[in-house]
């Protein structure tokens, strides 16, 4: 099919829903004018690249810096310079502006909540593996992507020439340009993709008017996309190499937590059905197992150094090994309930050396009188000594 043509209808249906006061047929419009963007980065066709090049270019701070670096090179290659065009846009801001308001109709309605989260871990799944090669304007490039038809350069011996090549944008030396004095800000951007991969996944689980079964199941796929993680944006050099410091941001906490969830809403649905599906009670177990396995019994590494830290890490670890205890698996409960046992008794104050903080703060709170909250104001209602 042609991504172009399909864009064009996808244009004239929602206009057409949108005059005739039709949201759910609209907000479906604004998702496939999105899907067709994709589809043109990534599939090409007839007259794709001639649009993409019209419309859309690198980040306007990367523009920037390509600019000041061209004008301050001496470059004898007699190649044409690029300039920034105030009337392009980057195409990750255009798929996500088209979707914001296709989300804005589906979130209006109970009933629509399975397409409200169906569209977020869409767009989740976009952030985490092809926004940033879209970023980039590097079209077609990636697995299972149309690159192009093989062409070789002028005069037959030269290499072949890919359609992110063929760009204006190519002619930046993006190594010299970026690597070096924009290399924490590529980092920044990496990062706040991340976020907003987050942000997504958070929305999607916690959306509202979602059955129990259901959430369980979009809490499980959130939890497999955080262990994914997301790739990091890589300017490479334009002959299609790349210079990654690290390919992915890989987010095993949070897959502990979207886990969690997962496990939480099986038991409610199991909860429901007591005697309807017994599955529905294995699978609530094997969530909460899968839960286990991630809060792991040492601490997280990244998440800050001392005792607060450590405790912090036990109560999480010690909420889902509470919870695996009451399961039908009456091994993995008994297990579960050692393992918990343990787990309080590591972190009792005699076996962690706080006992001469607790020590202390109970010193001060005598002194400062048993009615006396921590900012010494009596909370039994008395007056003042």
């Amino acid at each position: 099919g042609s991504p172009i043509d399909a864009y064009e209808r996808f244009t004239h249906a929602a206009e057409m829903t949108k005059s005739n006061h039709d949201p759910l047929w609209y907000a479906a419009s604004l998702e496939g004018c999105a899907a067709s963007f994709v589809a043109m980065a990534d599939a090409g066709g007839h007259g794709v690249d001639e649009y993409l090049e019209n419309n859309f270019q690198l980040p306007e701070d990367v523009m920037a810096l390509a600019l000041v670096a061209q004008a301050g090179s001496a470059d004898g290659s007699g190649r044409s310079k690029v300039t920034v065009d105030k009337t392009k846009t980057t195409l990750p801001l255009a798929v996500f502006a088209l979707t914001d308001e296709a989300l804005s109709i589906l979130s209006r309605h109970e009933q629509l909540g399975g397409l409200y989260a169906e569209l977020l871990l869409r767009l989740a799944w976009y952030a985490a593996e092809v926004e940033e090669g879209h970023l980039r304007c590097r079209w077609g490039e990636g697995d299972e992507c149309y690159g192009g038809d093989g062409g070789e350069q002028a005069g037959g011996n030269g290499p072949v020439i890919k359609r992110w090549q063929s760009t204006s944008v190519a002619r930046l030396d993006l190594n010299s340009i970026l690597v070096g004095s924009r290399g924490a800000l590529l980092g920044e951007e990496s990062l706040e993709r991340s976020q907003k991969f987050v942000g997504l996944l958070h929305r999607a689980v916690s959306a509202g008017a979602l059955d129990p079964r259901t959430r369980a199941d979009v809490a499980a796929t959130a939890a497999r996309m955080s262990l994914i993680g997301v790739k990091t944006t890589q300017w490479g050099s334009n002959t299609g190499e790349t210079c990654p410091i690290y390919d992915r941001l890989r987010l095993p906490r949070k897959a502990a937590y979207f886990t969690t969830a997962a496990a939480e809403a099986m038991a409610t649905a199991a909860r429901y059905n007591r005697s309807n599906n017994p599955e529905t009670y294995d699978r609530a177990a094997n969530l909460w197992l899968a839960a286990c396995h991630l809060y792991s019994r040492d601490v997280n590494g990244f998440d800050g150094n001392g005792i607060a830290s450590s405790y912090a890490w036990a109560t999480l670890r010690a909420s889902t090994l509470y919870a695996l205890t009451h399961q039908r698996d009456a091994i993995s409960a008994e297990a579960s309930a050692e393992l918990l046992l343990a787990l309080l008794s590591e972190i009792s104050p005699d076996k962690t050396g706080d006992a001469a903080i607790l020590q202390s703060y109970s010193s001060r709170s005598k002194k400062g009188g048993r009615n006396r909250d921590s900012f010494g104001d009596r909370i039994d209602g008395g007056e003042g000594d």
